[in-house]
């Protein structure tokens, strides 16, 4: 009659205190076995930290309804509720994994209305922002990461960058630290594919701050997005995480008219409309030198005497 009900009747018919008749009268099928065997067939499919956030999903925004059956839950009701505790984008990722979930398993797929997520307004620094944030940190223990993740590296990639990765002029990246669900672990591969690649050295202070071996950033990932923030604090620029630079580096050399295609392959993006959607963003002080040609264009074509 009522969800505590519901909820204790799966508890225990999940420590078998059910007996076999009953349970296969029910038959009843929780979210959480639902998920889980979606998420055993992904498993050595999917990269690792994508597998590590169906757990985290399972433990954490679907804990109250991770024992009920899926006719049971108020599907809804659920997103309305954790769009009151997670970003839009981490909601429509965790829906993603239940539609597929559900879908999996045989059933259709709820019906429900997702919060919209906005990607236009994410921070990231600009040409005159970067030299202050490299000054902030020159001496901190976090300055080679700072220079590593303007050179377009993620957290979880300079994090597992070795002394040895860094030579002939170029970062080689080609391994990462993964999120297990407890702890970071390091894996011999990269988040993608395209993600596996050589960076040229852009600043020439790396050489100076570069450890004589070992790991180049002997931190965690998410110690050094802290750090990013404090640093981003005291150089008196825009608040950004460890992966904001990353779009500033995009956008940097968008800026600088790098070719799209080099920016891509530094970056290690393999769709330039994720690049340009993601992490390209325009600086709003070169409007007016952009818009130049067409201003000229039309004021050339709009008086005769200019054309004959």
């Amino acid at each position: 009659p009522t969800l505590e009900e519901y909820k204790a009747k799966a508890r225990e018919i999940k420590l078998g205190n059910v007996p076999d008749e009953e349970e296969k009268e029910t038959g009843f099928v929780p979210l959480e076995d639902i998920i889980e065997a979606y998420i055993n067939k992904k498993d050595g499919v999917v990269q690792d930290s994508t597998m590590s956030f169906y757990r985290i999903a399972l433990d954490n925004p679907l804990a109250d309804v991770r024992l009920c059956s899926p006719e049971a839950i108020d599907w809804q009701r659920l997103v309305d509720h954790l769009s009151k505790h997670y970003s839009a984008q981490y909601l429509r990722n965790v829906w993603s994994m239940i539609v597929c979930a559900l879908e999996y398993a045989g059933y259709s797929k709820p019906v429900v209305q997702l919060p919209k997520a906005s990607r236009s307004n994410r921070p990231f620094l600009d040409d005159e922002e970067i030299p202050k944030l490299l000054a902030a940190a020159r001496g901190s223990k976090y300055e080679l990461g700072i220079i590593l993740a303007l050179h377009s590296l993620r957290s979880q990639e300079l994090c597992a960058l070795n002394v040895e990765d860094i030579h002939d002029g170029f970062i080689h990246v080609n391994k990462c630290m993964m999120f297990n669900g407890s702890d970071y672990v390091l894996v011999n591969r990269t988040k993608t594919e395209t993600s596996t690649r050589e960076i040229p050295v852009l600043v020439d202070r790396l050489y100076e701050v570069v450890p004589q071996t070992g790991r180049a950033c002997p931190y965690r990932p998410d110690a050094f997005t802290a750090a990013v923030r404090r640093l981003c604090v005291r150089a008196g620029v825009t608040k950004c995480t460890a992966h904001d630079l990353r779009r500033s580096f995009a956008s940097l050399s968008y800026s600088l008219g790098i070719p799209e295609r080099r920016i891509m392959r530094y970056g290690g993006w393999s769709n330039p409309s994720i690049m340009y959607d993601v992490y390209v963003k325009l600086y709003d002080k070169n409007s007016q030198k952009d818009a130049e040609p067409l201003r000229k264009y039309f004021n050339i074509t709009s008086n005769p005497q200019d054309t004959q």
